[in-house]
């Protein structure tokens, strides 16, 4: 089954899990040296940026409900593409789906921001990235701290 990478207004669970009855939640994972761009209606859209990271839920989706996403993200509006890039994981890197609206949508309101925000929050996602959904400015970090954590993988013999 392949992953999937939900971020913007997919880290409901309750709603992806609308969309997608027979999907199964994985947990979080982050998309590093990208950043996240807020669209109106809560949809959203990834460009690299070398400092940023864009947080999600990752989801294993069976292929039959994968038509299903692709539906659904389809009749949101604007040009949508998907994509397969690696996302970090608790065990590793691992490549995933995702969507990205590339056309067609205005930016979304303040209010639309911090409704994502208290999403991310509600999902488990880092205070920071909330914060950052909130406002639209990177995280503020200490000087000297690197700007990603290196991913680990857990070896059991």
């Amino acid at each position: 089954m392949p992953l999937y990478f939900a971020y913007a207004d997919d880290l409901s669970s309750k709603a992806f899990l609308d969309v997608a009855k027979s999907a199964k939640r994985l947990g979080p994972g982050r998309l590093a040296r990208h950043r996240f761009i807020a669209l109106k209606g809560g949809a959203g859209s990834i460009e690299r940026d070398p400092r940023r990271e864009v947080w999600g839920i990752v989801w294993d989706v069976p292929l039959a409900a994968m038509q299903l996403i692709d539906r659904y993200h389809g009749k949101r509006g604007g040009a949508v593409t998907k994509l397969i890039q690696p996302v970090i994981l608790d065990g590793g890197a691992k490549r995933a789906m995702m969507h990205c609206v590339t056309a067609g949508l205005p930016p979304a309101s303040r209010e639309e921001r911090e409704a994502l925000a208290t999403l991310a929050r509600d999902e488990g996602l880092p205070e920071s990235y909330s914060e950052e959904l909130a406002t639209g400015a990177p995280p503020k970090r200490k000087p000297g701290t690197p700007l990603f954590a290196a991913p680990t993988s857990r070896i059991t013999r």
